[in-house]
Parts: structure tokens; sequence; C-alpha cells
């Protein structure tokens, strides 16, 4: 088992401030698997435990090199992160609408992801208005409330 990288996973883990809990949910892993790893209590180095070492790694946004470990700011890992969970939501859409038959290039999923929201203060003053109103209709209070969250950065 590799000793180091174990502790320097769980080191990244508590310095990004991430409950193993959350750490299974986006490594796609088991809570037990996971805490099997970061307490160094698997004794067999298998492929599988190397695909979940790995896994855990690139949701801490550490990278193994040759030259040794890198990590990615957590800026940046927050921007990726984001961009994941938007391709994923973009899939669910594109499965559920009708779009499936339609298969989006790579172009077309790149216009319907936004990198980031910026709104105005009479803009957020609109949609909180909305998204409270309790004679709005429902769809408009259910994009006004996604818009307000995606703009403090929420996902």
């Amino acid at each position: 088992m590799q000793t180091a990288l174990v502790e320097q996973l769980e080191a990244r883990r508590i310095a990004l401030g991430m409950t193993r809990e959350i750490l299974a949910k986006r490594s796609r892993l088991s809570v037990p698997a996971v805490n099997k790893i970061l307490q160094n209590q698997i004794e067999t180095a298998s492929r599988s435990t190397e695909n979940s070492i790995q896994s855990l790694a690139e949701t801490l946004g550490v990278q193994t090199s040759e030259s040794g470990l890198e990590t990615i700011s957590v800026g940046e890992m927050r921007f990726q992160q984001a961009r994941l969970q938007a391709e994923r939501l973009v899939r669910i859409l594109q499965g559920t609408s009708g779009l499936e038959g339609q298969a989006l290039g790579q172009n077309d999923l790149e216009d319907l992801i936004a990198v980031s929201i910026k709104l105005s203060e009479e803009e957020r003053t609109t949609l909180t208005r909305w998204a409270r109103g309790r004679r709005t209709e429902n769809r408009i209070v259910q994009r006004a409330k996604i818009v307000l969250a995606a703009a403090d950065g929420k996902q």
C-alpha cells in the first residue's frame, strides 16, 4: 500500500474540510471503502484498490506524476467539479427531454453549460421577488431559485 500517498490524501481531505461521506459520494466509492483506504487498512494492493485510490486522488485534486504529487488549487478544483456537475445535469436533461436522439456534440454541450453567472443588483432583486412570490407560476419560481443558487456558486 502506498502509505505516503494515503497520508497525503487524508491530509488533503482534512485541509479541504471534506467529510469522508462526501468524499465517498464524489469519488463514487462506498464509505467503508474510503475509510479502509484512508486508515491504511488494506493489506493487498489489487487493481481495484489502485483504481479506488486514483479516484480519491482525482476527487481531492491530487495528481500523481513522475516528479511526485501535485495538488491543484481549491478554486480550480471547485471549477472542475462544477463543470462535471453541469455536464451530468446536461446529460440527464438530454436523456429526459427527448434530445437523446439528437446526440449533442462537444460544441453543443459547451453552449449548454454556463461557466459562471453574475447578476446585477436589479436582476438579483427581481429573481428574489419571483422566487418568493406567492402569485408567481411554479415554473418561474423554480427557475428563479436555480439561477439564484447558480449565481451564489451552489451546485
